[in-house]
């Protein structure tokens, strides 16, 4: 089984919790990008290389392929900061106060490239505020 959580915390000390998200099954995205590369050819790496958030409301499906209504794209992973264990990954995203608006966020997705590889609702709702980085750690654990 293959499991996602993050929590979104502010530099001003906030802090969400916890949050599980769900790991997407299409073909060409979560699950599927990861059965594929265990053949002889595969062409679709799932690396984990970017994360959206955004404010959509529809609950999280395995068959989604991108967020609902994506405001920021392209958060890369803080380098320095991903932990690999032969169990889990932990990935951490550094968003700047400057590149994100103020406003209510609920939803958030990782990506490879273009692909989705999992995606949630923030429940509760998280709000960014005026002078805040917002700082996302993600988990994923692979579980048999």
């Amino acid at each position: 089984m293959i499991q996602g959580r993050y929590k979104i915390r502010t530099s001003t000390g906030r802090d969400t919790g916890w949050i599980k998200n769900l790991v997407v099954t299409g073909p060409n995205s979560g699950i599927g990008l990861i059965t594929q590369n265990l053949v002889a050819g595969a062409t679709n790496s799932p690396v984990i290389d970017r994360a959206k958030i955004g404010t959509g409301t529809t609950p999280a499906a395995a068959g989604n392929t991108d967020l609902q209504t994506p405001v920021l794209s392209d958060i890369l992973p803080t380098t320095g900061l991903t932990v690999v264990t032969p169990s889990s990954i932990s990935l951490e995203f550094f968003i700047p106060d400057i590149d994100l608006a103020n406003g209510t966020y609920t939803e958030f997705g990782l990506f490879c490239g273009t692909r989705l590889f999992a995606r949630s609702i923030i429940s509760p709702s998280f709000t960014k505020e005026t002078g805040e980085d917002v700082i996302i750690t993600y988990e994923i654990t692979i579980t048999p």
